[in-house]
């Protein structure tokens, strides 16, 4: 087959067109390191060569991109390739990114923890559950938490309390707002034991204000 076009596409990319009618997109790379250009005889052996070489090279470039702005897990990886096109390559290239360190789920497993528990007060059982929805090993998961947990001295109770205190629900003296206090704590991942102990802290913590 003979190449009758190789034409400069937006980015990196160029279009490379047969005699037959057939378009491949390549990375400029690909073209570069190649011995092939316009009017250029190619089998269909260096074609798919072509073709195989330049995906990867694409799916790796994207990769890059992923990670060098924001830390991925690498389930989350492989889903944005896919959802980028990159299909073929996608557990490829996520398994590279792992073996190179670029990604460490134990790594973003301890960050997030930390994030999720300190910041946005969630109890140990939603941290796990957010962990494992971003493709973390639970094991892994329950690690982070009750390392955070064992870092910052805190507890489940702990942190209920503190999150009807910052959600201003510190005086539940009613039955609507115990209920309204009790769903959110459970929305934040507490067990119930631990909600009845908040709930019970909080009111006789409004209560000792009164009394002064």
């Amino acid at each position: 087959m003979t190449i009758v076009e190789l034409q400069r596409q937006r980015g990196h990319l160029y279009r490379l067109v047969l005699e037959d009618g057939q378009e491949l997109l390549l990375d400029r790379d690909t073209v570069d390191q190649s011995s092939f250009g316009v009017n250029g005889d190619i089998s269909e052996e260096q074609l798919e060569a072509l073709r195989e070489d330049s995906a990867l090279r694409r799916a790796k470039s994207y990769a890059l991109y992923l990670i060098g702005i924001k830390d991925y897990t690498e389930l989350q990886l492989r889903r944005k390739l896919r959802e980028k096109g990159h299909s073929e390559k996608a557990a490829q290239i996520a398994a590279r990114m792992v073996e190179l360190g670029l990604v460490n789920d134990e790594i973003y497993a301890r960050r997030m923890a930390r994030e999720c528990r300190l910041h946005k007060l969630y109890g140990r059982r939603r941290v796990v559950q957010e962990l494992c929805a971003k493709g973390v090993d639970r094991e892994i998961a329950a690690r982070a938490a009750d390392e955070v947990d064992e870092s910052e001295k805190i507890n489940d109770l702990q942190q209920a309390i503190a999150l009807l205190e910052k959600k201003r629900y510190n005086i539940p003296n009613s039955e609507q707002e115990r209920r309204r206090a009790g769903d959110l704590l459970l929305r934040y991942g507490y067990g119930w034991d631990v909600i009845r102990q908040a709930l019970r802290a909080a009111s006789e913590d409004n209560h000792g204000d009164m009394g002064e």
